[in-house]
């Protein structure tokens, strides 16, 4: 799909019939959505509802197989709010499914030892990591482009490092959770902010939790 082309309604909240109870979905900071937007001003803004009417359209189980290709190893239920952040996973498997995107699409396994060198600098063992296509290169391409967006003029400004990169804010229900993981062709890191046990960061430093606010700054002093 050419991110550009396809409008999506994001106006909230946005009703998605389950079956069962419907879901309600609402955009992280309120108010009644831009009306009918690209995929890619729904990623660079957050648009949550748009996303989810999207996911409504297309199927859950469809993200879940992608994730799966691209290095989530969690098992992931083919439910809506899946797209949204409702599935755990480690920031180990965000950074390794980011990291596909800033490979062209291609999926290496996590490698904990890359190299050890002996005492005389003779080379013990070097590892030989081997990848698979698990997305399309345009697809990368494309999504890439998009998430270069997030950083240039979307909700991770402060993810802004004085060279191209990409990435993506996340912030859960009720501020419990607040991600960014971003990408260069070279590195991928992920940062989570949240509390063990859980519980909702409505008043760090006198504000609330956002992945655009805390974690985002957080990835650029590490990049």
């Amino acid at each position: 799909m050419n991110p550009d082309k396809r409008r999506i309604d994001s106006s909230s909240p946005a009703v998605i019939p389950t079956g069962g109870t419907p879901w309600k979905v609402g955009n992280a900071e309120g108010g009644g959505g831009r009306g009918f937007i690209t995929l890619r001003q729904a990623t660079v803004g957050s648009g949550n509802t748009a996303v989810a009417r999207l996911i409504e359209e297309r199927g859950a189980e469809k993200v879940g197989d992608t994730a799966h290709r691209m290095g989530i190893r969690s098992d992931l239920d083919p439910v809506l709010s899946i797209t949204l952040g409702s599935q755990e996973v480690t920031p180990l498997e965000m950074a390794s499914a980011f990291g596909t995107l800033a490979a062209d699409g291609k999926h290496y396994e996590n490698t904990p030892i890359t190299k050890i060198v002996g005492p005389q600098g003779e080379t013990l063992y070097e590892a030989k990591p081997e990848a698979e296509q698990a997305i399309t290169h345009s697809i990368a391409y494309a999504a890439t482009q998009v998430l270069k967006g997030v950083i240039s003029g979307g909700t991770a400004t402060r993810a802004r490092i004085g060279r191209p990169a990409a990435g993506k804010t996340g912030t859960t229900q009720d501020y419990r959770d607040a991600w960014f993981v971003g990408y260069t062709p070279q590195l991928s890191c992920s940062v989570w902010m949240g509390y063990t046990p859980e519980r909702p960061m409505r008043n760090v430093h006198g504000r609330r939790v956002f992945g655009g606010t805390f974690a985002a700054p957080i990835w650029a002093a590490f990049m």
